[in-house]
């Protein structure tokens, strides 16, 4: 799964944030093995050679090619320059500057039909190994994600709101 530093430029993910948050995602999805790629220079994208996960800590960031470009940006950048690789260029990952406030990452599914427009969903660190490697099987996907949200919108493994009281109003009915 690929990850994505991408912030305004006024912003940068600073590079223990991206460490920890790696840290994080690789802890809280001991069955899943790593599976995260950090890229920091648009040169690796275009590489079709083997690329191997990311693992903590990382080296200094030199550039971050990918400041201040759209979601849609991003994915039409991976589509023509990852198909047909073992990176996928279907979904991805995105740490952006709420990173920075919450920990979390922006799960990207760009779709698979030309002009689709990019679907996405925040997860919580500790889900952004495993969760993506679920949809990208097709053992979860993408709305059965969105509709485990909490109330901030982020994925923490499952909608925390509390279970429902006898005599209380009943939960709402999900499709």
């Amino acid at each position: 799964m690929t990850l994505l530093p991408s912030q305004p430029a006024c912003s940068r993910p600073p590079l223990q944030t991206i460490s920890s948050l790696l840290e994080e995602a690789y802890a809280g999805s001991p069955d899943t093995p790593p599976s995260l790629v950090v890229f920091r220079e648009p040169a690796l994208l275009t590489d079709q050679g083997d690329v191997q996960p990311s693992h903590p800590p990382l080296t200094e960031f030199s550039t971050y090619p990918f400041l201040a470009h759209s979601v849609q940006d991003l994915a039409a950048f991976l589509a023509a320059n990852r198909a047909g690789s073992a990176i996928s260029s279907h979904q991805f990952l995105i740490a952006d500057e709420q990173t920075n406030e919450d920990r979390t990452v922006l799960l990207v599914d760009r779709g698979y039909e030309p002009g689709e427009s990019p679907e996405t969903v925040r997860l919580d660190a500790a889900h952004a190994n495993a969760v993506p490697v679920a949809v990208q099987v097709a053992t979860m996907d993408l709305n059965g994600v969105r509709a485990l949200v909490d109330d901030d919108g982020v994925y923490r493994g499952g909608a925390s709101r509390p279970a429902p009281r006898k005599g209380g109003p009943a939960p709402r009915k999900q499709l």
